[in-house]
């Protein structure tokens, strides 16, 4: 991080004279183009928009960056954010803006995240290269489930190691810049721009290409071809730019891109009052003469009134005429024009005068070609006539509620031969989008509404052209957009489960085809597949499965097998099978029935393809043992409120085991998986600290104290039904791993278990016991006391957090590291200044030196071992010694020392100060050797 550099006094001197003030006028106007342009035009307001709040609503508030700040664009950069309570539990996207003006997506943070490393220089190409210093910045949070919860930091700069200037010297507002010719573009900088520049063109103020990538300092690149999706015209500039700093930055003078082509066409037939017609077979001549060079080849197509209906294709212009027979499917008319363009130049057009031609009717409805065009149709199922003329469409507006559906019918009556299956019809919302598409001759289709409002249906026939009917008919969710007689179930008379029985009903083959897909159902729930595939013969016989629940709210859905959009219901009707039990009706997520965390069973039933759930309230720092005991295999699934699911298990007697990330609602989904019949099912709440189910430990007590290095037998009641034969056990010091003892032994309640000899002395250890086959079912013994190695007087220093300071004099400070033990020491560093860590221990030691932001400047391994590193900014340094595989004491010392002099002192017996030595003699040096500072060898 470093400050914003000050800004240049706004007074300046002048050089002298006319000549010199003038350069510095038409500097000064050339600099404020470029800014306005970039800063104004390009990226909107360039400081932050008056409009916008500067915070938002006080959902997120930033720690970093701070008001003004400036963020060094070649660095990471923490930024540090905290969220209220109400959006903790969402997902949150970062965005980056200038002022109002949206920049880039950086990141979407899971829930509870409130920090992120950020390398400016990574985001450039996100912004289209327009993200540099210069630029006023700020970052927005927004929640992901709730995008009206958002806040924006303050505004902030970067700044960057590079500077100086690029200068333009083509285009200039003279030059000559052809359309699929060729151009160089050619430039000079000055002072470090870095290693690249980009080239971008732009319309005015609009983005029209990123053209290339070139050297810095008296750079060109060849544009070719010279192209713009914006055509010729005036108010075009290059754009040239430093890729490591975009800020840097310069336009060239406005120039314009011409045509290497000049000339005209003129239509010579048809032409006003002629008039074809369609249906007579006659062929017509399109005649044209053209002048100067126009290019080769020509476009010709017919237009009514200004829009294309036909493309008649490219033709050479020496041809001077093609024949065309006006097909029946167009419209009449007296508004057609032909156009003609140069294939070369798009500019060069001419138009016919109007004529006429005599072809098909429009329909009533017209003119209804647009969205706001459209004309309305009723939703009860009643049909409309229409005809579509050739290149036509129609858009038809209807009247959708969200809590119904809708079927659209689509029947062409006549087309030409060639294309009847060719006809599309869109669905679409109040926005122009697409939210449903068909295409052939006879559709269906269903739509759904995700609002209640305007809906559209687009109807187009881009290879042909004739006559359909339109209908939309509107149904409740609950039932069926088509009626089927049913005969068989009835109302009056109730199917045992378990028996045979036909399904009778008239059937429809005009809706429903050949084949139909018969379903079972409760209500709105389907309950079984019947058959995916029968004959629509208007009988199935049907063997009810025994495990069906008792309900007189059964139905036989049938459906068109090509289109199940198209399906109907029967009345409702009886079975006589299972009787519910007493949770029921519970099977969906809002009609779940509580369940206490007290280990009391509730008795449920699962009959065919049931569902029973059940919810319970979880606590901060619990864990919740489920138990299923039944007859049946069944499915289980433990989700949050959301849907989420935290856990499964499957069987017939089985556990699970959740440990849920927050506390609130959850829910406990028990499914049918092949079998009916009874179970039990129960809940068990339990300190996460403590485990996930009992045990009772005779040995360790809580008042067992035993040695390190030491072999001493566990000993426990074994739970075979709980935990398996086989169990997982391990030393853990309050909640954190120090040794696994057992990955796996027998569930006997016996294991002896050698200590470790480099364990600490205290009262916090215990054992704990996993299932062999679930890890997530574990008990701990109680507290108990192992008397070890004894801690140094800098504990607890095992994070950054609890780091000690450490002074920078090379005064050492004496250390233990015992079994999987961290220390961290903090000291203050200075730019400009190199320091020399020291480690001089007994066993292998892990160390680093790292930044304030946790970026690692360097690391060694050993028992003797020095660091030495210069620190690029001043600010806080941490060292991190950590246990590498044996107990040892250590010292460790930081010494801060001037870079390019001695980093460490050595005791010389031979020379010293009063020694004189001879040129060319040989002498003996002699020093006091210091391993752990220099190593074994030295040179």
């Amino acid at each position: 991080m470093r400050d914003l550099p000050s800004r240049p006094s706004t007074s300046s001197r002048l050089i002298g004279g006319a000549f010199a003030a003038l350069l510095a006028l038409l500097a000064a106007l050339t600099a404020l183009l470029a800014g306005l342009l970039l800063q104004g035009c390009l990226l909107g307001n360039s400081g932050i928009d008056p409009a916008t709040p500067a915070g938002g609503n006080g959902y997120f508030q930033f720690a970093t960056p701070g008001a003004g700040q400036g963020v060094d664009m070649d660095s990471s950069f923490t930024v540090n954010w905290t969220a209220v309570a109400a959006v903790q539990s969402d997902s949150q996207r970062m965005d980056l803006y200038t002022g109002s003006r949206f920049l880039a997506t950086l990141d979407v943070y899971p829930p509870g995240a409130g920090g992120f490393s950020w390398l400016p220089a990574a985001s450039i190409p996100a912004t289209n290269y327009l993200l540099g210093t210069g630029i006023p910045l700020r970052f927005k949070i927004t929640s992901v489930k709730d995008s009206a919860k958002w806040d924006f930091g303050p505004a902030f700069a970067l700044v960057s190691n590079y500077s100086g200037r690029i200068s333009i010297a083509s285009p200039t507002a003279q030059s000559d810049v052809r359309m699929n010719s060729a151009f160089t573009i050619r430039w000079n900088a000055s002072g470090n721009i870095g290693s690249a520049v980009g080239i971008q063109l732009f319309k005015d103020t609009a983005w029209a290409a990123t053209l290339a990538l070139a050297p810095t300092a008296n750079g060109n690149a060849l544009w070719s071809p010279v192209q713009s999706s914006f055509g010729l015209g005036s108010g075009y500039r290059i754009r040239v730019f430093s890729r490591n700093n975009p800020g840097i930055t310069v336009l060239s003078p406005a120039f314009s891109i011409t045509s290497l082509f000049a000339g005209a066409f003129t239509v010579l037939s048809p032409g006003a009052g002629d008039t074809l017609q369609s249906s007579s077979g006659k062929i017509a001549t399109v005649k044209w003469t053209s002048s100067g060079n126009v290019g080769n080849s020509v476009t010709v197509s017919l237009l009514r009134d200004s829009a294309q209906i036909l493309n008649f294709g490219t033709s050479a212009v020496s041809d001077d005429s093609l024949i065309w027979a006006p097909s029946m499917g167009l419209p009449t008319s007296s508004h057609y024009r032909i156009k003609m363009a140069s294939l070369s130049d798009s500019t060069l057009v001419a138009y016919s005068k109007e004529f006429t031609v005599k072809g098909m009717d429009r329909d009533w409805y017209e003119p209804d070609d647009s969205l706001r065009a459209a004309d309305s149709i009723g939703t009860d199922g009643s049909g409309q006539l229409r005809n579509l003329t050739l290149a036509d469409e129609d858009w038809i507006r209807f009247s959708a509620t969200k809590t119904k559906k809708y079927l659209l019918s689509l029947r062409v009556t006549t087309a030409t031969a060639s294309f009847p299956d060719s006809f599309q019809v869109y669905f679409v919302d109040s926005a122009g989008s697409p939210r449903n598409f068909g295409v052939g001759s006879n559709i269906r289709m269903i739509l759904t509404p995700a609002y209640s409002g305007t809906y559209f249906a687009r109807v187009k026939c881009p290879r042909g052209y004739g006559s359909y009917a339109l209908s939309v008919n509107a149904y409740d969710t609950a039932v069926a957009p088509y009626y089927v007689p049913f005969q068989a179930p009835n109302a009056k008379t109730p199917w045992p489960a378990g028996s045979i029985n036909t399904i009778a009903y008239t059937p429809d083959s005009t809706y429903f085809g050949t084949q139909v897909t018969l379903g079972l159902y409760n209500d709105t729930t389907l309950i079984q597949t019947i058959s995916p595939q029968a004959p629509n013969s208007g009988t199935f016989y049907w063997n009810l499965p025994a495990g069906l629940l008792t309900s007189n709210r059964y139905r036989i859905r049938i459906a068109n097998y090509f289109l199940p959009s198209i399906f109907a219901f029967s009345d409702n009707f009886s079975i006589n099978g299972v009787a519910p039990d007493s949770f029921e009706s519970d099977n969906s997520q809002a009609t779940a029935k509580d369940l206490a965390a007290d280990g009391i069973a509730q008795t449920h039933s699962i009959t065919l393809n049931d569902t029973d759930w059940v919810r319970f309230n979880a606590a901060a720092g619990k864990s919740y043992l489920f138990t299923i005991n039944g007859s049946a295999t069944t499915n289980a699934y433990v989700t949050d409120s959301a849907g989420t699911l935290i856990t499964f298990n499957s069987g017939s007697k089985f556990y699970l085991t959740v440990s849920p990330p927050r506390p609130g609602k959850y829910f406990a989904r028990v499914q049918y998986n092949g079998g009916t019949g009874n179970y039990a099912l129960s809940l068990n709440e339990f300190d996460s600290a403590k485990g996930t189910a009992p045990v009772k430990f005779q040995a360790p007590t809580d008042s067992t104290a035993w040695n390190s290095g030491s072999a001493y037998a566990l000993a426990w009641t074994p739970d075979t039904v709980l935990f398996g034969s086989y169990v997982g056990l391990a030393l853990y010091a309050d909640s954190i791993l120090v040794r696994t003892l057992a990955t796996t032994t027998a569930n006997n309640g016996v294991y002896s278990a050698l200590l470790p000899t480099d364990l600490y002395t205290s009262t916090r250890y215990r054992i704990r016991m996993m299932s062999g086959t679930n890890s997530l079912l574990y008990a701990y013994s109680p507290y108990f006391t192992v008397n070890g190695m004894t801690r140094d007087a800098f504990e607890p220093d095992n994070g950054r957090a609890t780091a000690k300071d450490i002074a920078t004099n090379g005064v050492p400070q004496a250390r233990t590291l015992t079994t999987l033990d961290t220390d961290w020491v903090q000291f203050n560093a200075t730019a400009g200044k190199s320091y020399l860590v020291t480690v001089n221990g007994n066993a292998a030691i892990y160390a680093f030196v790292l930044d304030s932001a946790g970026i690692q400047y360097s690391s060694a391994t050993g028992t003797k071992f020095s660091q030495i590193f210069a620190p690029l900014r001043s600010g806080k340094y941490f060292v991190r010694a950590q246990y590498y595989g044996g107990y040892t004491a250590y010292n460790l010392s930081v010494n801060e020392f001037a870079t390019g002099t001695a980093a460490a002192t050595a005791k010389f017996q031979a020379p010293t100060d009063s020694t004189a030595w001879n040129s060319g003699g040989a002498y003996a040096l002699a020093w006091t050797p210091d391993t752990a500072l220099f190593g074994t060898y030295v040179s």
